[in-house]
């Protein structure tokens, strides 16, 4: 019985080392300060034609996992506008550099009070998902070979 045990466990470990012998260890990815990508994004969104206010949070957690939520306004009274605006607002949370894949969750107050969000774009939710986002877009900047 013993010398069974002994010849499984050399056969797990001889198993573990031809496994990681073939398979290079993955890069560590570099961390993102959240914060300082929330504010970097906050400024770009706030710099587009039409936004009156803008505040994208990049976030991690147990609860909603990698998202980015983009809650902004336009000044803009053309529905074509405020589409196009919306869809800017989107791809750009998209496109951070804090990970990828990643949710986008993004609504744009009009001036009429109506609230715009990535339903209105075609996708199927709120928080646009990954492969959605991937459909609309292509892969995200922060990773051009992405795929869903």
């Amino acid at each position: 019985m013993r010398r069974l045990l002994a010849a499984c466990a050399v056969g797990l470990l001889l198993l573990g080392c031809a496994e990681g012998a073939t398979s290079a260890p993955a890069p560590p990815s570099p961390a993102v300060d959240l914060a300082a990508e929330s504010e970097r994004l906050t400024t770009e969104l706030g710099a587009l034609d039409t936004v009156s206010t803008a505040q994208a949070q990049v976030r991690s957690g147990a609860t909603w996992g990698r998202q980015v939520v983009i809650e902004a306004e336009t000044s803009s009274t053309d529905p074509a506008e405020q589409l196009a605006l919306l869809d800017s607002l989107v791809h750009a949370g998209w496109d951070t550099a804090a990970f990828v894949p990643t949710d986008v969750s993004t609504v744009l107050g009009t001036p009429d009070g109506t609230v715009l969000d990535a339903r209105d774009l075609g996708m199927p939710l709120q928080g646009a998902r990954p492969d959605a986002l991937y459909e609309r877009f292509g892969p995200p900047a922060a990773d051009p070979g992405w795929r869903p």
